[in-house]
């Protein structure tokens, strides 16, 4: 490429918002120390490549850009960027083989990976060469938004180079004017949604100095050449007439005249008095979401993962119409401010209300949880636009489940969904891929082809777990038979699990290291500061002084407990009882254990304050400051079947009192034997019964529940709700098959307690023969 580029491309950088970085220093005063590191980090890469293999061409700017932003930050603002082999096979999957007549946008481009990735198949599909027509066609067709600056710089430099690296010299003698890259600097989920359409002929747009009114344009170069021009314009300081000239009929008609006036003065005006000259380019950007007309064949990206419970409170406010208008936040209050959903489902809904045309394919990476999740994503799998009145179905056509392999550090699925089409079930297109050996990093910029060998998959069918709740997680097997009595929804369901305790904010204050008993009767207590996140608290640090037992317990959290057995536990202090589950009041626990309220007393201020932040429902007037969530009757049930909120797979086990459960438990500790709590990773059942826990907890144990189970409760989230979906019988002691599962369930258990486990495998077939008679 022998030309200069500002003769063949108009915008690749524009000022206002790419100066930034100079007016961090004082005139006479520049460091030029970051456009140093840049150049040190551009320069370690062989540059020809773009020159001699453009089949080879790859996103190194955002290796730039993942150097000099930290991971923290990127994390923060939801970005994870994604490797070329995933980047090539969501392409495969939305069926984008390099059409250049077909129309393709990623709302999020980030650093541009996929755009650039289109732009290599449609050289391939051109024989390795571009004509000026090909660059014409590509630069109208292949679109991209990001609300990062940083990124639309790498994304345009990327596209640049793929772009024009597969022209010879020749075409360059073609351009009579620049070509515009077609990548913003945009809010593409904002935009599109909060800037109305108030008449047929123009567009509101509301903005920080005002509301402008822009005429409409059918196709998005002819608004972004016109609202070029209408900058250089106001910059060279020409009058309206002079304008006007050049703006009629080649971009709008004579009706436009005074809407177009009206702009014109108010920016003129703006720039006269030194404040925003750089309007007309911003509009281009922030409101390109809103100016392109038609709608895409493909879309494809990674767009942002931020948990909405995560994301900043002006972005939160900002965004919470998006989320109400669209149907996905069907939720009190208080489950708006706990939510597990992400921002990425309002992305999605977006994208396919749009950017999608009717019956376009649109790939997105998404976290598993959108689909398997039962703390968040019951709005995102109702699939269907609603808002404003509209009812336009769109499908998930194919999901390709990546949780099993290396690809980032949640797990992830290729979600593609076609719009148009009526979601039916059981969908028979769901692929589970899985790592062939260890599971370790894969090279990102590898291709498609050469990862897959290092792969291995299979195909499952997909459904919703609850046959009455379309809205529920899916559930994914090979044999839905089986999983249909399992789960069949006709059935009265009898248990039904609980969150173990919750100490809001606070877990360094109330996890205590093993006590030490005085020779008073008191324990000498130690908490785990070392355990704890928030400043106040660790500021305070250790305190270390002598309770009553009363209110001291032993523990058991997720590292504590294994498919049938515990293998360790810790502390806890719980100022509560079961009469009382909100709180031991002040005045009585000053009564009854004056040392455990005073030590208490230490963490005052954090403590209610943490209450007022994090507690649920916390009332300062009528609830002790000290008050820990999820406490009830249930948290003091001398039996209990634990299961772990995070782990591969569904494992339980049942535990009741400290010295019957606990390995080398402390007899001498507590003057009498404690019921076992549970920290808020551990989900529980409790009952009254030690058979029927048994009982329960072998169901739930054997191999064949295990895989339904595992089918709709993903590897970090396997709450409350594990319980909820199967249709377990009520325990029956008279119920002959009912008692040979407790049999097994508790020969199991103490296999396991003794450190024989011989006969494990054999007693657990045996179970699972059994467990299936009460579902057949």
């Amino acid at each position: 490429m022998s030309t200069n580029l500002d003769k063949i491309m108009s915008n690749f950088f524009e000022s206002h918002f790419m100066e930034w970085f100079t007016y961090t220093c004082s005139e006479n005063n520049f460091d030029t120390k970051v456009i140093n590191e840049i150049l040190e980090v551009v320069n370690q890469f062989d540059l020809s490549t773009y020159i001699l293999k453009p089949e080879e061409i790859q996103d190194i700017l955002q290796e730039v850009y993942m150097e000099l932003i930290p991971a923290e930050m990127r994390h923060l603002m939801g970005e994870y960027f994604s490797p070329d082999w995933i980047v090539e096979h969501a392409l495969d999957m939305v069926g984008y083989h390099g059409d250049i007549k077909k129309t393709l946008i990623d709302p999020t481009a980030g650093s541009g990976t996929f755009l650039t990735h289109s732009i290599k198949r449609i050289v391939n599909q051109a024989g390795g060469k571009l004509s000026r027509d090909d660059i014409d066609k590509i630069t109208h067709n292949i679109i991209g938004f990001d609300i990062n600056p940083i990124s639309v710089v790498s994304a345009k430099a990327n596209y640049i180079l793929a772009l024009f690296s597969s022209c010879e010299d020749s075409v360059f003698d073609d351009f009579a004017d620049p070509v515009n890259i077609p990548i913003y600097i945009a809010d593409s989920i904002l935009a599109p949604v909060v800037y109305t359409e108030e008449s047929k002929l123009t567009l509101s747009i509301n903005t920080s100095i005002g509301k402008f009114q822009i005429p409409k344009f059918d196709d998005y170069a002819k608004a972004s050449e016109f609202l070029k021009v209408l900058s250089n314009c106001i910059d060279d300081k020409c009058d309206f007439d002079d304008f006007w000239n050049k703006a009629e009929n080649r971009y709008v008609n004579s009706g436009y005249k005074d809407v177009v006036e009206e702009l014109f003065n108010r920016l003129y005006t703006l720039h006269r008095a030194g404040n925003d000259s750089f309007w007309p380019i911003i509009l281009r950007n922030s409101f390109a979401p809103i100016l392109i007309g038609n709608k895409f064949d493909y879309v494809v990206g990674n767009p942002p993962w931020i948990a909405w419970k995560s994301m900043s409170k002006s972005y939160r406010e900002g965004t919470l119409e998006i989320w109400k208008s669209y149907g996905i936040f069907e939720k009190n209050a208080y489950d708006k401010k706990t939510t597990h959903d992400d921002f990425g489902m309002a992305v999605t809904y977006v994208a396919v209300d749009k950017y999608l045309k009717n019956n376009g394919s649109m790939v997105f990476l998404l976290p598993a949880s959108f689909l398997k999740s039962t703390k968040g994503g019951e709005g995102f799998r109702k699939f269907s636009i609603t808002r404003f009145g509209q009812n336009v179905p769109f499908a998930v056509s194919m999901v390709d489940d990546f949780s099993n392999v290396k690809l980032f550090t949640i797990p992830t699925i290729a979600i593609k969904i076609t719009k148009g089409t009526e979601m039916k079930y059981p969908m028979h297109t769901y692929r589970v891929w899985k790592q062939v050996g260890r599971k370790s990093s894969l090279d990102s910029h590898a291709k498609w082809a050469d990862v897959e060998k290092k792969l291995t998959s299979h195909v499952l069918s997909a459904q919703p777990v609850d046959g009455n709740d379309k809205q529920s997680s899916w559930l994914t097997l090979e044999d839905m038979d089986f999983a249909n009595k399992v789960l069949d929804s006709s059935k009265k369901r009898f248990y039904s699990g609980r969150k173990g305790i919750e100490p809001a904010g606070a877990k360094g204050v109330y996890l205590l290291k093993k006590p030490i008993k005085s020779r008073d009767g008191l324990l000498l207590i130690e908490n785990c500061i070392e355990r704890q996140r928030r400043k106040d608290f660790i500021k305070k640090g250790i305190h270390k002084e002598k309770v009553e037992e009363t209110y001291v317990y032993p523990m058991l959290g997720g590292r504590n407990i294994a498919k049938w057995q515990v293998k360790s536990n810790e502390y806890m202090l719980v100022p509560h009882t079961a009469a009382y589950k909100y709180g031991v009041p002040v005045k009585e626990l000053e009564k009854n254990a004056p040392k455990t309220s005073e030590w208490l007393f230490y963490y005052h201020d954090e403590l209610l304050a943490s209450r007022k932040q994090n507690g649920k429902f916390f009332n300062a007037n009528t609830q002790p400051y000290y008050r820990l969530d999820n406490v009830g009757e249930y948290t003091y049930a001398p039996y209990k079947v634990l299961w772990k909120e995070q782990t591969g797979s569904m494992s339980a086990v049942v535990v009741g009192s400290y010295l019957e459960s606990v390995p080398d438990a402390d007899e001498n500790l507590f003057s009498e034997d404690k019921t076992i709590v549970v920290d808020s990773k551990v989900l529980m059942l409790g009952l009254e019964n030690a058979e029927e826990a048994y009982y329960v907890c072998g169901i739930i144990n054997a191999e064949d529940i295990v895989k339904v189970i595992d089918g709709y409760a993903i590897s970090t989230n396997r709450g409350v709700d594990v319980l909820k979906y199967l249709a377990i019988p009520e325990f029956d002691s008279h119920n002959q098959i009912h008692m040979e599962i407790v049999k097994y369930s508790k020969k199991i258990h103490d296999e396991f307690k003794r450190n024989s486990n011989a006969s494990v495998r054999e007693l657990e077939e045996q179970l699972n023969v059994v467990v299936r008679e009460i579902f057949n």
